[in-house]
This record gives structure tokens, C-alpha cells and sequence, in this order.
């Protein structure tokens, strides 16, 4: 979330945050030595007037 608030300049604060979370397995869909993972942040974003 730190990120999301870096990259758009100009918002003060997050709402309504949802986080995605997708294991990935790179041999044929097993996942014994070797996990990757994909992390998606999406959010609502405000500023204070």
C-alpha cells in the first residue's frame, strides 16, 4: 500500500483497500521447492482539503 501512495503523487490516504494474492508454480502446477508469488493492490485514494 506504501507503494500505490509513492507512485500517485498527489493523494494523501488510502480507503477501501482490496488485496489480490496469486501463487504461481513454475514446474507443471507443483509448488515443492519453488513458489512465486503476484501481489495486487487496489484502492480507493483521497486527499485532505
Amino acid at each position: 500500500m506504501y507503494n500505490l501512495l509513492e507512485e500517485n503523487d498527489g493523494y494523501d490516504f488510502i480507503f477501501y483497500p482490496q488485496i489480490e494474492k496469486k501463487t504461481t508454480c513454475p514446474i507443471l502446477g507443483i509448488c515443492l521447492i519453488n513458489r512465486g508469488f503476484n501481489v495486487e493492490v487496489k484502492a480507493k485514494l483521497g486527499t485532505f482539503k
